[in-house]
């Protein structure tokens, strides 16, 4: 639904509580079907009591963030201030008749160094939604992710990605650039993981998700210097809310990259990914820490 008819209130903006209160409520019902499971309970039976929970949670949910209009209207002004109106879309014809946006032809690229490249990977546990696509994800070199992106950018078409916001990283400027913090002058000594090892040992995974709008190349050079990077944490930070990050943090930092498959089309390597029964990782892997 639009924000503009179904807005934040008090209680989704200072959401904490509630959030403690709704897991205890999924613990308690969890614990309750694993009971009856174990008293011997058809799976008829145990079927019931999750939809009966479900009908809870969402009553729960509706009272806490209040009932979703099922309609709205949509309407804006083109570039020559002309009026569009439509009147009772749903999310699903809104989708249908006004995105021009294909979601099954989007693919995930990732850079992992500690697993093989040119690979198809999953995550265990983490594709929980009934009917949806399983996550799947191809492996590819630091380059790859750039290449495409950047392929995507000059067809004015922004490009959703995932990262490790919070290193080397400036809030009010927006700043990502793992040369702006000289830990070295100060204190003589710095960290030197490298990108795998800190995946190995927990040091960094996947944060946050943003949209690249945009990035900075030089004449002669044939990948970025910087990117420009549109965040979610209003315009009061950064340049009205876009920030920018180095090209060097984009090795450093940068996990996922969304494209579509069309980018790759004519390479037989990664096309071939996409016919590969997925490699599962462990639910507690860092690839699976934003999805």
């Amino acid at each position: 639904m639009p924000k503009a008819v179904y807005g934040e209130a008090w209680s989704s903006t200072a959401s904490v509580r509630f959030n403690r209160f709704m897991t205890s409520l999924l613990r308690d019902w969890a614990c309750k079907i694993r009971a009856a499971q174990s008293a011997g309970s058809s799976l008829t039976s145990l079927t019931e009591m999750k939809e009966a929970f479900l009908v809870e949670a969402h009553r729960v949910l509706t009272i806490h963030f209040g009932k979703p209009p099922t309609s709205f209207t949509f309407e804006f002004n083109d570039k020559d201030k002309k009026l569009h109106r439509f009147e009772a879309c749903t999310p699903m014809s809104f989708l249908n008749e006004h995105v021009p946006y294909v979601v099954g032809d989007q693919v995930s690229l990732i850079n992992d160094p500690r697993n093989p490249y040119y690979k198809a990977y999953t995550v265990q546990s983490l594709g929980n939604v009934v009917g949806g696509k399983p996550v799947f994800y191809i492996n590819v070199p630091i380059g790859e992710l750039k290449k495409y992106t950047l392929e995507t950018l000059k067809d004015d078409v922004p490009v959703w990605f995932g990262c490790d916001v919070g290193k080397h990283f400036n809030r009010a400027r927006q700043t990502m650039d793992s040369e702006q913090f000289d830990y070295d002058l100060v204190f003589g000594t710095k960290p030197t993981q490298s990108k795998a090892d800190r995946l190995r040992y927990g040091q960094s995974l996947m944060t946050h998700a943003m949209v690249f709008t945009g990035a900075d190349v030089a004449p002669d050079a044939t990948v970025p210097r910087r990117w420009r990077v549109e965040n979610s944490w209003g315009d009061d930070t950064g340049d009205k809310g876009f920030a920018l990050l180095t090209d060097a943090w984009f090795d450093e930092y940068m996990y996922q990259v969304v494209v579509d498959k069309s980018r790759f089309a004519a390479d037989e390597q990664l096309m071939k990914c996409l016919d590969m029964e997925p490699i599962v990782l462990p639910a507690w892997d860092p690839m699976g820490a934003l999805a």
